[in-house]
C-alpha cells in the first residue's frame, strides 16, 4: 500500500478546505459589515416621521392665560402665543395670535429645526402653507435616531438644525457633531464647530 499516496492526496484536500474556508470567512465578514452599516438606516426607518403640526377649532381663539404640565405635554398660554410641548418627542408647536385674539401662525420645531408644516392664517382661514419636510427623504426623527443608534448612548446634550441648501441635518449629540444627508440617508461626523455650540437644547 501506497502510505506517501495517501499522505499527499490528504494534505491536498486540507489545503483545498482551508482555501475555500478564508474566502467563505471573507464573505461573511464581508456581509456583517454591510449589514450593521445598513441598520443604522433600517431602524432609523422605523420611526415615524409623522405628529400633530396642526390645531383644533378652539385653538384659532386666543385663551386666558394658563400654564400646566403633566408627563405628555407642557402648555404655557401668554400675551397673543400659546406654547406646547410634547415631551416624548420634544416637539415645541407654537401658536401666534394678532391684537384681537385670533390665530396668526402656527409652526413645530424640535431642536432649532422647523418641522412639519407652517401655517398662516387670516380671518380665521389658512392663507399660506409650508410643508418643511417635503422633499426630505429623512426626518428628524430619524435623523437623531441614526446618531444615537452610531453613538449608543442616550445624550445629555444635543441639538438639530437643518441644513435647506444641502438638504442636511447637523447634530449636535454628547460633544460631538454629525451631518445626516436628507437624501443619501449618509451620515458622518465632522468638526465641533459646524454644530455652533451656543444655545444647545436639553433632553428630558
Amino acid at each position: 500500500m501506497d502510505y506517501q499516496n495517501t499522505k499527499k492526496y490528504t494534505q491536498k484536500w486540507q489545503w483545498e478546505l482551508m482555501r475555500k474556508s478564508q474566502w467563505l470567512l471573507f464573505f461573511l465578514l464581508f456581509f456583517l459589515l454591510v449589514s450593521c452599516k445598513s441598520s443604522i438606516v433600517d431602524r432609523s426607518s422605523e420611526i415615524k416621521c409623522s405628529f400633530n403640526d396642526s390645531i383644533t377649532l378652539s385653538e384659532k381663539k386666543l385663551s386666558k392665560p394658563i400654564y400646566f404640565k403633566n408627563n405628555f405635554l407642557e402648555v404655557e398660554i401668554t400675551h397673543r402665543k400659546k406654547n406646547i410641548h410634547y415631551i416624548d418627542k420634544n416637539i415645541y408647536k407654537t401658536i401666534e395670535y394678532d391684537s384681537i385674539g385670533n390665530v396668526s401662525r402656527v409652526y413645530s420645531m424640535i431642536g432649532e429645526a422647523y418641522i412639519g408644516r407652517e401655517f398662516y392664517y387670516k380671518n380665521g382661514e389658512i392663507c399660506r402653507e409650508i410643508n418643511h419636510d417635503e422633499g426630505w427623504k429623512v426626518c428628524a426623527f430619524q435623523a437623531l435616531k441614526m446618531v444615537e443608534k452610531k453613538v449608543g448612548k442616550t445624550p445629555l446634550k444635543w441639538n438639530i438644525r437643518r441644513n435647506k441648501i444641502d438638504k442636511e441635518w447637523i447634530i449636535y449629540y454628547n460633544t460631538h457633531c454629525f451631518v445626516v444627508e436628507a437624501l443619501t440617508d449618509k451620515i458622518r461626523k465632522v468638526n465641533s464647530f459646524i454644530c455652533f455650540d451656543d444655545n444647545i437644547s436639553y433632553s428630558k
